[in-house]
């Protein structure tokens, strides 16, 4: 999903950008009690997490499980690199939800306490002493509140300030500044809890650019403040403003079918002025799609152009793009040099990092192959009989029909890193912080996680759940008859 805000990228579904804080399309649900709002659990899919034979028993466990793991899907990884913890991080069965948010630091449950461990199993949020924990940053901050009052508290547990006069609080990017809500009114203040945006002012604000500036809203108005809580986008100007890359926002005027566009810097400059193209979108992290009439091309964050009007329309492939002319396709780099000449192939799809799955013949007897972002065929046409991306510079391939499919992972060279046939299927694994890739497995309903270099870290079998794993640790679990879905964490570089 992208963040129809910030334009920020997310793998799972939310239902608000991890980033800015924008509602996304996914909807929130609300305690009627307690007028309090909280994120609807939206189940991950996880196709190998469990066994075959328990996958049915255990579907309403494992959503409740990996519910917490939303919230944090784009978070950076910085563990304590100068700890290695023994096998067992987190005993199995101690803790009904297990949440790694980063920093090695977890949240944990049982029954209706929580709390936040570091690596060491150490409380830094002491277990029960919170009601609820609402917010958190990379740096390891979080918001927490008791009753009435948050407190925002460091990463090594320290309470650094508290608000006792809002309903809502939560960080607003990188600034040190925190918007806070009672009732329908919203505002932003600072650490000290002096008032930025004086609470009411506005009828909704939305961090921007980590917290450098704010869009507002008053009724069907809309403006652009900076971090000092000044004016720098009139809500006279504009009926709607979304942020866009490179300090950039992209302005609107008019209704649906007769919007005029605009693209401002952080100054309120327009750098692409009002009206001169019929729609403009970001392509990217440092370009915008435009149409001109029906013909689209690309403009720089400067607003010159850089691939001519002359497509049928344009989809974003990374920092790359693949354009379309009539029914013949193909890929541009961000200056609008060829990566793939326009026709060459029937279907030019982007895999990420840098990679085109390209297909020769029509859908019902494809040949599929991969170019990369230099235009060098990777793996030729028709060697495979299905692609998928893997980790950092690998690919999950099959031979044979979907009958008697021989798995296999390649590099970019075309070295096997795991030979075809030794698992029923492999999987790149579904990492929610993407410093520690890896596959995967399933032989004979037993699942396995391994590492980018084939070896298996988890053993086929050794656990019936493996829903996570950050840096070296991986959250999994058992079921028995007994006592259900009971789960743990463990470090995949010790052994048992």
């Amino acid at each position: 999903m992208s963040c129809k805000n910030c334009t920020f990228t997310f793998e799972a579904e939310v239902a608000y950008c991890p980033k800015c804080g924008t509602k996304t399309d996914i909807p929130t649900e609300t305690k009627e009690a307690s007028g309090e709002e909280e994120v609807v659990t939206v189940p991950v899919k996880v196709p190998l997490s469990q066994s075959g034979n328990t996958r049915k028993k255990i579907i309403v466990a494992v959503s409740a499980v990996v519910a917490l793991l939303i919230l944090t899907t784009t978070m950076v990884v910085i563990l304590t690199r100068n700890y290695n913890p023994p096998y067992e991080v987190i005993t199995i069965g101690r803790y009904d939800i297990i949440n790694y948010v980063g920093g090695g630091r977890f949240y944990v449950t049982r029954g209706d306490r929580w709390g936040v461990l570091d690596i060491r199993g150490n409380e830094i949020v002491p277990f029960g002493r919170h009601d609820r924990l609402h917010d958190l940053t990379l740096d390891g901050d979080f918001i927490v509140s008791s009753g009435r009052t948050f407190y925002v508290i460091n990463s090594r547990g320290n309470k650094v300030t508290y608000f006792d006069r809002y309903e809502r609080v939560w960080f607003a990017g990188e600034s040190n500044h925190f918007v806070v809500r009672t009732g329908n009114r919203n505002g932003v203040v600072d650490t000290r809890g002096n008032a930025i945006i004086p609470l009411g002012t506005y009828s909704n604000i939305i961090p921007a650019h980590e917290g450098r500036f704010f869009i507002v809203e008053d009724g069907t108005r809309t403006g652009v403040l900076n971090a000092r809580g000044n004016e720098i986008i009139s809500l006279s100007r504009y009926d709607d403003i979304r942020q866009a890359p490179n300090d950039r926002f992209i302005a609107t005027t008019g209704e649906w079918g007769n919007m005029r566009w605009a693209v401002l810097d952080t100054r309120g400059n327009e750098i692409i002025p009002l009206g001169r193209f019929d729609d403009i979108a970001v392509m990217g992290q440092n370009t915008f799609s435009a149409r001109d009439g029906a013909n689209w091309g690309v403009l720089d964050h400067r607003g010159n152009e850089v691939v001519p009007f002359i497509f049928d329309s344009l989809t974003e492939a990374g920092e790359n793009i693949i354009a379309r002319d009539g029914d013949r396709l193909t890929a541009l780099d961000s200056g609008g040099n060829e990566i793939i000449p326009l026709g060459q192939y029937d279907g030019v799809s982007y895999m990420g990092n840098n990679y085109f799955l390209v297909r020769d013949g029509d859908w019902s007897d494809p040949s599929w192959g991969v170019i990369n972002a230099r235009g060098n065929q990777v793996i030729p046409i028709g060697r495979f009989a299905e692609i998928r991306l893997g980790h950092d510079d690998t690919f999950i391939v099959r031979t044979g029909d979907l009958a008697n499919p021989r798995w296999s992972v390649i590099d970019a060279q075309g070295n096997e890193i795991i030979p075809p046939g030794i698992y029923d299927e492999i999987e790149r694994f579904p990492i929610l912080f993407a410093e520690y890739g890896g596959f995967l497995a399933r032989r004979d309903d037993r699942i396995g996680f391994l590492n980018q270099s084939g070896q298996e870290v988890i053993p086929m079998g050794r656990y019936d759940v493996i829903n996570s794993i950050h840096d070296n640790l991986a959250i999994i679990g058992e079921i028995s008859a007994q006592h259900g879905l009971r789960i743990g964490v463990i470090n995949t570089r010790r052994t048992p």
